[in-house]
């Protein structure tokens, strides 16, 4: 398709002297796939006269088409402005205002001892969607769009109150749920009391505390901290082990007579021999210094279980040379189980000559996709679940193998060459599998090929329509 520059610019007489990232997102001509989004800068104008416009290029084909249009603040100027969105219809020229009909939160962040607090920065969130501009501390006031809010009394919001100085040894706030009126006065927010930062140190090793030193290990601790009956306060920290296998990190500490609590997960790289832990609840009292860091806990990384196998083409001759990677599927968000979302980054293989090849995973469920080099005759294949709970031998066999070719073309006629191409299989369509909303069910990838110099291109594909 022919490409083509779509540009936006403010409705006469508004004014704005922000800038912005814009996304334009519409359906995906694919079923399940997610939306199609295409992005510009929307720089601040030069001059009040001068308002600068976006640009946005796409095929013409969304020429028409009706999209959801974002308008995201750049830092610092999110300070100015909240994000918002327009339902609107995709031509040459699109003409934006920025919404004039807005409610408005308002409150004032205090210190455990009642004294006005700054160095946060505060921004409200529904259903986890930002929808305010940000406003520092202490006395700090929301601007919501209504146009891109809800109302509903099962659709409550919440205050954040980050650090504006992420190094910073303050706690991250969250207010209790709010429902939105026109204006909403929050009053006062107090923070719980909570001590300067010791410096603590983990040492991370393999299989046992006298095992080798675990390098690039992710080592993440975090605590509530109670106290606050406007809503709740989490302290966390995270750090990379070096070659020593050691990582330090300020937190804050406990007492001998009042133990604080952390919450311990240890993510090891992701094609290591040991696996990722999680150590709840465990205790802390008072810590050391930069210079001299107190020994909180030798972390003994269990052994990752292997997974080996052979792979073989649909006659059953070895599949050499195949890249295999394995991806964990049921882990959580983490927003209250910090144990469930500590999980690996994908692990990856390649098969030998002899088709066989070895993973090694923690205990989960995973996505494996099994990819064949450029100019194999054989296809690829994804098993969409497959549980891993301990050593085990998992032997693929791959599906029989169709041949399918193309040629692609511009708009002009003429080839295109070095373009990628996939080949979907369309799994929605059914009631109880959407192909559009949070829960579509995505289409299973079949095969990939890139075009050659003369835009044809060709690729091995399973025979039938149900692989």
């Amino acid at each position: 398709r022919a490409k083509v520059t779509i540009i936006g610019n403010l409705a006469a007489g508004a004014a704005s002297s922000i800038s912005s990232h814009v996304i334009a997102s519409v359906p995906a001509t694919i079923p399940g796939r997610p939306d199609l989004e295409f992005e510009g800068d929307w720089p601040a104008p030069t001059t009040v006269d001068m308002p600068a416009p976006f640009m946005l290029s796409v095929p013409d084909s969304v020429l028409g088409m009706t999209a959801q249009l974002a308008v995201l603040p750049r830092a610092p100027d999110d300070r100015k402005q909240a994000p918002f969105s327009v339902t609107t219809q995709l031509a040459p020229d699109i003409v934006l205002s920025f919404p004039t009909e807005t409610m408005t939160v308002h409150g004032r962040l205090l210190s455990p001892i009642l004294t006005p607090q700054s160095g946060f920065l505060a921004r409200a969130f529904q259903n986890g969607q930002l929808i305010s501009n940000a406003a520092e501390t202490p006395m700090f006031s929301l601007t919501i769009p209504v146009s891109d809010v809800s109302t509903a009394t099962d659709q409550p919001i919440t205050v954040e109150l980050a650090p504006i100085d992420d190094k910073s040894a303050l706690p991250r706030f969250t207010s209790h749920a709010i429902m939105l009126g026109a204006y909403t006065e929050l009053g006062d927010l107090r923070l719980p009391a909570w001590g300067d930062p010791n410096v603590f140190r983990f040492d991370v090793r393999g299989e046992s505390v006298t095992g080798p030193p675990m390098s690039g290990a992710v080592v993440t601790v975090r605590t509530a901290i109670d106290g606050s009956t406007d809503g709740s306060a989490v302290y966390s920290r995270s750090g990379v082990t070096g070659a020593d296998g050691f990582a330090d990190l300020s937190l804050v500490p406990g007492t001998l007579d009042a133990l604080r609590s952390y919450d311990i997960t240890v993510v090891p790289p992701p094609d290591s021999w040991f696996g990722v832990t999680c150590i709840r609840a465990f205790p802390l009292a008072a810590g050391g210094t930069a210079q001299a860091p107190a020994l909180a806990r030798k972390v003994a990384l269990p052994a990752r279980a292997v997974v080996s196998g052979t792979l073989a083409d649909a006659d059953g001759a070895p599949a050499a040379n195949m890249s295999i990677v394995a991806t964990r599927t049921d882990a959580s968000n983490g927003a209250s189980d910090p144990c469930a979302s500590a999980v690996a980054a994908p692990a990856s293989a390649t098969s030998d000559k002899n088709g066989q090849y070895t993973l090694r995973l923690d205990p989960g469920t995973y996505r494996i996709d099994y990819d064949p080099t450029p100019d194999a005759a054989i296809p690829r294949l994804t098993e969409p679940a497959v549980t891993v709970s301990g050593d085990a031998t998992h032997d693929v066999s791959l599906p029989a193998a169709t041949l399918v070719e193309g040629t692609l073309v511009g708009a002009d006629g003429n080839p295109l060459p070095s373009v990628v191409v996939h080949l979907f299989r369309v799994a929605c369509g059914a009631d109880a599998n959407p192909c559009s909303g949070p829960d579509r069910v995505p289409p299973s990838l079949r095969a990939v090929a890139r075009s050659d110099a003369r835009g044809a291109f060709r690729m091995v594909v399973p025979q039938g329509i149900d692989m």
